[in-house]
């Protein structure tokens, strides 16, 4: 059994606003899920809910979906999927942090890595990586940084019954490399070295079928036959799209194994964006062409099916590759700004950088979507201590990583209703609605950042109304920060 988690971005998954800056590397790229704005936890604890809109990690167990997102941890059962019915996770449950950056699943045991945003090199901090042993019930954290100061960010997990994998960014130099890896139930971590080429001690990803390892790194994608001891590297002269490997998965077909990886440019001539796979174990690699250009973030394989999620929409074959499908909010999905994927039989699970868990139960053809919310009491009404008139998410909000903001509210009778959004010296940008016609009940508008010009609007704070034809009102406020 291949063990694995690939690094997303984050939500984007997105999620977490993290420029990384690269002057280490000698140059800088805005990494779609790695670049993130930080969401406010919405729900308390255990809630029945999804807890977080930015799921940058899916996977399962024998009785659990678990989902990783940008508030916590969620889970809910196999065989009762109600979409209401989810238990979450945060720290108040004993996770290392509520942004989850990576997550494994095997051998009865579930592993998660959380990270922060910092002030300091406007960069991620890891929180450090938790376990659980007993479906959620406890849960054991471990910090293996070096010595004091701000720790690693993991952006991927790899459990096998012996060791314990971590593929972490060594932005702050305190390991000698970004791998690291525990023999001993995560109790004492020790570094490895997989890539030795410059920039190989940046790890993103990491798959495990002891005793051959590879990891995807920003020199390309190291692998190893004997467990670690040995390694040897891919780089673009073997055929990958570009130095950075973001993310990694293997399908099996009868027997048959194929390595699929999302290969990313650094902005070098001759670089771009793909998809690129392996059917040797990694010592040739060959471009699927349908990916040129295209930021792949995740994958999932049912037999010969594959879904690839990416920041321009759900990717599916049904013949190991040969043929290509897009799937975007046309289709369905929440959002085509994608940044994990999960596949169980016939049921897809497709999680967004910002927009929440896209469903399907017959392989793609139709789809039902899940998102966090705040309950908003209807215009005029007194509010509850745990609801409010409006509110608009994601908030900071990103035109370029998020697409559109979203304006909750609610009305308890139908109305003719005006939202509109000004700035900071109360000039008009845009009117959203005016006079529309609404049924009552929960509203949802959208705002994709640009004036009544079709202009994209400048950074800063932004102030928006809902009125109604009644005389009932609601205000609100937008950070847009790209």
């Amino acid at each position: 059994m291949v063990h694995h988690s690939s690094q997303k971005k984050q939500t984007t998954i997105h999620p977490i606003r993290l420029t990384i800056l690269l002057g280490l590397l000698g140059f800088s790229v805005l990494c779609l899920f790695v670049s993130r704005v930080h969401a406010i936890r919405l729900l308390a604890p255990s809630v029945r809910a999804i807890i977080g809109n930015g799921i940058g990690e899916l996977d399962s167990d024998d009785q659990y979906l678990w989902m990783g997102t940008d508030a916590g941890l969620s889970r809910i059962e196999l065989d009762d999927f109600e979409f209401d019915n989810w238990t979450t996770f945060t720290t108040d449950d004993g996770i290392s942090g509520n942004n989850i950056t990576a997550m494994d699943i095997g051998h009865g045991e579930v592993w998660v890595a959380a990270a922060h945003d910092s002030s300091i090199m406007q960069s991620e901090v890891g929180d450090g990586i938790s376990v659980t042993r007993d479906g959620g019930d406890s849960w054991t954290t471990f910090r293996p940084e070096r010595g004091a100061g701000l720790a690693n960010t993991v952006w991927g997990l790899a459990v096998t019954p012996t060791t314990v994998w971590a593929a972490a960014w060594n932005a702050f130099g305190l390991f000698d490399t970004g791998l690291i890896r525990s023999k001993d139930g995560g109790l004492t971590w020790n570094a490895i070295n997989p890539n030795p080429n410059p920039n190989g001690e940046f790890t993103f990803s990491v798959l495990a079928d002891e005793p051959r390892i590879w990891v995807g790194t920003a020199g390309g994608i190291a692998r190893s036959t004997d467990d670690g001891t040995t390694w040897a590297v891919s780089t673009t002269a073997d055929g990958l799209t570009g130095p950075w490997v973001f993310t990694m998965d293997i399908q099996v077909i009868n027997g048959d194994s194929t390595i699929w990886a999302g290969s990313w440019t650094t902005g070098q001539p001759g670089e771009r964006y793909g998809v690129v796979r392996s059917i040797d174990s990694g010592l040739s690699w060959t471009e699927v062409d349908t990916f040129a250009n295209i930021q792949a973030i995740d994958f999932a394989f049912v037999d010969s099916t594959v879904w690839v999620a990416t920041v321009s929409g759900l990717w599916l074959s049904t013949d190991a590759g040969h043929h290509w499908q897009r799937l975007d909010q046309a289709d369905g999905l929440a959002s085509e700004d994608l940044v994990s994927v999960h596949a169980l039989g016939d049921t897809v699970w497709t999680g967004s950088a910002q927009d929440g868990l896209s469903t399907s139960f017959n392989r793609g053809g139709t789809w039902e979507v899940s998102r966090a919310s705040v309950p908003t009491v209807t215009l005029g009404a007194p509010a509850r201590a745990d609801t409010i008139e409006t509110y608009a998410f994601p908030n900071p909000f990103s035109p370029i990583n998020h697409g559109a903001v979203r304006i909750r509210y609610s009305i308890s009778a139908g109305a003719d209703v005006t939202v509109e959004i000004f700035d900071i010296a109360n000039q008009r940008v845009i009117s959203l609605l005016v006079n529309q016609s609404q049924a009552s009940g929960e509203q949802l508008v959208r705002w994709d950042g640009r004036n009544g010009r079709n202009i994209r609007v400048a950074n800063g704070v932004y102030f928006y109304t809902i009125s109604t034809q009644t005389g009932l009102q609601a205000f609100g406020k937008i950070v847009v920060l790209d």
